[in-house]
This record gives C-alpha cells, sequence and structure tokens, in this order.
C-alpha cells in the first residue's frame, strides 16, 4: 500500500511540472475567446484558454468576472490561486500591485479574496486580470503572467 501512495505522489508531482512546462509555452496571444454566455464582455487569451480546456478550470474564470466590478480599469489586477496544503481546497485572492516577495496575502492590496472548499486543479497559479473601458463596456482579459 505504502508503494502504491509513494507512485502517486511521484505521479503528481510530475503532473504539475508538467503542467508549469506547457504553460511556459504561451507568449503574447493570436487570438481572444469567449468562455461564457453570462460574461460577454470576458475574454480569455490563448493559454488560460489551454489552461481550462485542459484542467476544466471555467469555474475560476467565473469566479474572476463576477468580481469584475471591484477590478481597477486600466490597469493590472492578479488573481492568485493558493492550493491548501492541508485539505483539497484552495484560497483565490484578487490583488492590485501584487508582489512576488509578499507571498502571504497581503492586507493593504487585496481587493477580493474566496475560499473554495474543493478543487482538483493540481497546483497553484497565477493569472493577470485587464479591465479596460471600451465605449460603454468594460471588457475584461484573462491571461497567464507569460502572455503580459
Amino acid at each position: 500500500m505504502s508503494k502504491t501512495t509513494s507512485k502517486s505522489s511521484v505521479s503528481k508531482a510530475n503532473y504539475i511540472n508538467e503542467t508549469d512546462e506547457e504553460l511556459q509555452q504561451f507568449y503574447g496571444t493570436e487570438g481572444y475567446h469567449s468562455f461564457s454566455r453570462l460574461y460577454r464582455n470576458a475574454y480569455l487569451t490563448d493559454g488560460v484558454q489551454f489552461l481550462c480546456c485542459k484542467y476544466g478550470c471555467y469555474w475560476l474564470m467565473d469566479l474572476i468576472c463576477s468580481y469584475g466590478m471591484y477590478l481597477p480599469r486600466d490597469s493590472l489586477s492578479v488573481v492568485v490561486l493558493n492550493k491548501s496544503k492541508s485539505s483539497s481546497g484552495c484560497t483565490v485572492g484578487i490583488f492590485y500591485d501584487y508582489s512576488e516577495e509578499d507571498k502571504e496575502f497581503c492586507k493593504s492590496n487585496k481587493i477580493k479574496s474566496q475560499r473554495i472548499d474543493y478543487t482538483d486543479f493540481p497546483s497553484d497559479l497565477k493569472l493577470y486580470v485587464h479591465v479596460r473601458k471600451e465605449d460603454t463596456r468594460d471588457i475584461v482579459v484573462i491571461m497567464l503572467p507569460t502572455e503580459y
């Protein structure tokens, strides 16, 4: 039984590393993809579209867009998904001026935060969100850090 457990932990580690390597291939984007009838003004870049198709994390895109009214216009916000070490859940935080050195959620820069009780997403994740005003509507673009 312990051999099976060690094999599954190794494969999970490879799964997470594989994810990181696959996402590193995306620089810039060639297209913007609409993903929801509910959020018609929200678009995913090629890398985020790949991420959603492979891991089924459209729920995260819905969560980001649901906080659209709180996101600053014409600036970059950062979405950070931190997997819980002790459970199968995660915490999703949306920040402006997020610092790489400060891995913890910084209260002064936090826009919103939400605890998710269960997710099968394999690892921690960081995404960028840009909101701009176009005519009378806000356009939301969600991208990988390498696509910025």
